[in-house]
């Protein structure tokens, strides 16, 4: 079977979802490309994506596509993705993110084939926004449902969201959670060698966050609520790995509540997960998301988290495998951080529970036994 997965988003977890089957699907059944931008644009963040897609021995055809909305631009390239699907014989796409998703869908309609189509939002363009803008987003997506064969929704919440919303029949919504490979607790050594890499003190309590400087990741009310976790840890440090477009504004926030030497924007690392194991307590202020790879990461490292009650976070059992405050609260926020800092028991008793979640429920090969299955549904 010739299987085509569609990629705008080659950075964060799109990026880590899309190498996970790249690498991962069996490829004596599944003949595989990818079609991407050779360098994503806006020009941020990571620039391996293609080379490692080659490197697992994948074709990468080149899709130029802009980040944001550009009518112009977008119906380009979907025209120029049509030609492909024309010219190549796919018995299958599989589109991720939603920009992909419009792309794909929209050239899936030009090329004038009956290929069939699975979709992979991993968290929807209208969710964080409002009014007119989100109303927009949502018809859109319900729109270009009818071209969609199955959405795959990566956690129970982003399903629910997506019934909500009407997006497609339900019984074209597929619920398969992403996943994490699964490995042993973190040890001193890598504690270690993360700390130095990150030039931290070794011994510091360390609060880290990994991903986009974006309004979604909720970095502003980390920020807001450093004082207060420095007021009760005062030899605490704040860690945010990733960069975008955020970043000047949160560095200035930053500033203004003298946070210098505390807070370290340690920008876009290209093996961030490597990181994790530096961190005491790793925060996802999300205000939304599909299903963080980032949590799965630091719970499977046996890192204990405080994330925000969300859509993608409904697997969290509140003081039980993790802390969960409500979003956009820097008070509750700060509280829960520095009760993971202060309370040592209560730290490793998450961080155990946390690590048996991921290994009991999110097993990478499961995960890609169920797209494979899918794949087969869909083309028979």
């Amino acid at each position: 079977m010739r299987v085509l997965q569609v990629v705008e988003a080659t950075t964060a977890g799109v990026k880590t979802h899309v190498l996970s089957l790249v690498r991962h699907l069996d490829r004596r059944r599944f003949d595989l490309a990818v079609a991407c931008p050779p360098v994503r644009l806006p020009a941020y963040g990571d620039v391996s994506f293609v080379s490692e897609v080659q490197q697992a021995g994948v074709p990468v055809i080149p899709i130029p596509v802009r980040r944001a909305l550009h009518p112009a631009s977008d119906l380009a390239a979907a025209w120029r993705l049509a030609k492909v699907l024309r010219r190549e014989a796919f018995d299958l796409v599989h589109l991720h993110s939603s920009k992909a998703g419009l792309i794909g869908r929209l050239a899936v309609v030009l090329s004038r084939r009956r290929v069939p189509v699975i979709y992979t939002p991993n968290a929807f363009a209208f969710q964080g926004r409002h009014g007119l803008s989100r109303r927009f987003y949502a018809a859109a997506e319900r729109f270009l449902g009818r071209w969609t064969s199955a959405l795959v929704c990566v956690s129970p919440g982003e399903r629910d969201v997506a019934l909500a919303a009407l997006l497609v029949p339900p019984a074209r919504l597929v619920l398969i959670e992403n996943a994490a490979a699964t490995r042993a607790a973190r040890t001193p050594e890598e504690i270690a060698a993360a700390r130095q890499s990150l030039a931290l003190p070794p011994d510091a309590p360390v609060v880290g966050s990994v991903g986009r400087l974006s309004a979604q990741k909720g970095h502003r009310y980390l920020i807001e609520a450093a004082p207060v976790i420095l007021a009760r840890v005062p030899q605490a440090r704040l860690v945010l790995v990733g960069d975008g477009e955020l970043r000047p504004t949160l560095e200035q926030q930053a500033a203004s509540l003298g946070l210098a030497g505390r807070v370290l924007f340690a920008g876009y690392r290209p093996h961030a997960a490597a990181l994790i194991p530096a961190f005491d307590c790793l925060a996802l202020p999300s205000l939304w998301e599909g299903l963080s790879f980032v949590l799965l990461d630091a719970l499977a490292a046996g890192v204990p988290a405080v994330v925000t009650r969300i859509p993608g976070t409904e697997m969290i059992a509140d003081g039980e495998t993790a802390l969960i405050v409500p979003p956009c609260d820097a008070g509750a926020l700060a509280a829960a951080i520095a009760r993971l800092l202060t309370d040592q028991a209560l730290a490793a008793r998450l961080g155990e529970a946390g690590r048996a979640l991921v290994v009991s429920r999110y097993d990478l090969a499961q995960q890609v036994r169920k797209v494979e299955q899918l794949y087969e549904m869909v083309t028979s």
